[in-house]
């Protein structure tokens, strides 16, 4: 009677072995196992390659003060108001930068709310950037969103608003009241 016991439960673990091998192993993963979908990357809103850029202009729309950039012929950014030094150069870089790959984190693609709720009619913020051949792209920032991660903005001659990182509308802020002068060396 236990070698027959014995071979039935060999036969039923050999057909369950089977059919995991078989059957489980080539089964499309479920959407635990597949993990959690990632979002499909947003396509930028402005597109320009960064090195094209010649001029950035960022206006405060309720004061009138602007920071200008210009990009020389020494290679160099410089700045041309409020006034005339060169800019440090990272600082510029790494904004034009963030304009060129300005990627929204969010659109809001039915708002029913005016853009004066944004801050966008008029805009805090409006970032001109012209490029060598003479075209440009501008950019207008309102107020920070309800939990401060992002800034709503507005492409120039588009209707739709979107939520952009903290970081542009943050610089844009600072370069309006500090413009990023080179940083001289201390003597040691």
């Amino acid at each position: 009677m236990r070698f027959r016991g014995t071979l039935i439960l060999l036969a039923v673990l050999a057909a369950l072995s089977a059919y995991v091998l078989l059957v489980e192993r080539t089964a499309p993963p479920t959407d635990l196992e597949a993990g959690t979908p990632m979002p499909t990357p947003q396509p930028p809103l402005l597109s320009f390659a960064s090195a094209d850029a010649r001029e950035v202009r960022i206006e405060g729309i309720e004061d009138g003060r602007y920071t200008a950039f210009v990009y020389r012929d020494s290679s160099l950014w410089h700045i041309t108001s409020p006034v005339e030094d060169e800019a440090d150069q990272g600082q510029v870089v790494r904004f034009v930068e963030d304009l060129a790959d300005l990627r929204p984190r969010r659109t809001l693609t039915e708002t029913t709310a005016p853009l004066s709720d944004y801050h966008l009619d008029p805009p805090a913020v409006r970032v001109m950037v012209t490029l060598e051949d003479g075209s440009s792209h501008v950019v207008l920032l309102g107020a920070r969103n309800a939990d401060g991660t992002g800034y709503y903005a507005l492409v120039e001659g588009e209707s739709t608003v979107h939520l952009v990182p903290t970081i542009l509308g943050t610089d844009a802020e600072r370069y309006l009241a500090t413009p990023p002068l080179r940083s001289t060396p201390t003597p040691t």
